[in-house]
């Protein structure tokens, strides 16, 4: 079970992709900072990668096309990883394969709260047609029948046991530092935060669950340690999405 990688120099003022252009392979930053832009005209930078951290996700389990440019702030050094290789693992695989999906998801929702923050959008934003079919392809994979979460307690549990928390429906208020937000369909609670090695209890206040959350406790713990085990480089794709996720959070 192994995933070939390779190191690649960047320039500062280098593209290393643009918005539209097809998605084939995952990197990790090593040395160096990125900036994040979104829009044609004119872009917009909503963000920056930092050393450790990974991107280009989006070619990790669902391919098409990137969503955003990511330019040299600075000489850079990146890891690339064939996408292709990975989703090959994954068919073989399906828990890692989940548990990557919830990290996905985790940082979607993230980059989605942190770009309506920084363009000051007051109005709802269409939900992403990537999230929607992560979402869906996690589901598919799920042999296990949902469960209903009533109580912040219950969830409380469920993180205590290394479980991250794919919703699928109902609604919370959540506080993520300084942050209250609501919460429902299409998110995950807690993935990334476990994967750090980190109690979710601490960075993420459940203020209330208003209608009864259904979805599906996901292990992440013991995955995570597997994956470390099998293959180092796709344990760095998913930890660098886990910090980052982590970061856009805090600041967003």
């Amino acid at each position: 079970m192994s995933v070939a990688d390779s190191t690649q120099h960047f320039e500062k003022g280098d593209i290393i992709f643009q918005t539209n252009a097809p998605a084939t392979h995952i990197y990790v930053l090593e040395k160096g900072e990125l900036g994040v832009k979104y829009g044609d005209n004119p872009l917009v930078e909503v963000g920056s990668i930092l050393e450790g951290e990974s991107f280009g996700e989006s070619a990790l389990l669902i391919g098409g096309k990137r969503s955003a440019t990511i330019g040299c702030e600075t000489d850079v050094s990146v890891q690339s990883f064939d996408a292709d290789q990975i989703k090959g693992i994954f068919k073989k695989w399906v828990d890692g394969k989940l548990m990557c999906q919830c990290l996905l998801i985790e940082m979607i929702n993230s980059n989605e709260m942190r770009r309506a923050h920084i363009l000051e959008k007051d109005r709802e934003e269409p939900r992403s047609p990537v999230l929607t079919d992560l979402v869906n392809n996690a589901i598919s994979s799920i042999t296990t029948l949902a469960e209903t979460v009533r109580q912040p307690d219950d969830l409380h549990k469920g993180w205590d046991d290394n479980n991250a928390f794919l919703v699928t429906g109902g609604h919370a208020l959540i506080r993520n530092g300084d942050n209250l937000i609501e919460i429902g369909t299409d998110t995950c609670l807690g993935a990334s935060q476990l994967l750090l090695g980190n109690r979710p209890t601490e960075s993420i206040m459940v203020e209330s669950i208003t209608h009864p959350l259904s979805g599906w406790f996901i292990p992440i713990t013991k995955q995570y340690e597997r994956l470390e085990d099998l293959n180092t480089g796709l344990a760095a794709v998913a930890r660098g999405i886990a910090h980052k996720t982590v970061r856009s959070a805090a600041i967003s």
